[in-house]
């Protein structure tokens, strides 16, 4: 990628937003764990079950 003043320009331009939009998102971002949100339960090994659309836990539009 080959670095040009209107490249640079346009950095130093959105800095101060971009800084301010991520400490933004630092003081209000709430941890989370995978291992709270997924169904681990519901795994299954695929090599030895192989995975079948009958199988979809979602409707077939997601």
């Amino acid at each position: 990628m080959t670095t040009t003043p209107e490249s640079l320009e346009l950095l130093q331009t959105v800095e101060p937003d971009i800084r301010s939009l991520m400490d933004t998102h630092r003081e209000r971002r709430e941890h989370w764990y995978a291992h709270e949100v997924v169904p681990w339960e519901q795994g299954r090994n695929y090599r030895d079950e192989p995975w079948d659309e009958s199988q979809a836990s979602v409707s077939r539009p997601v």
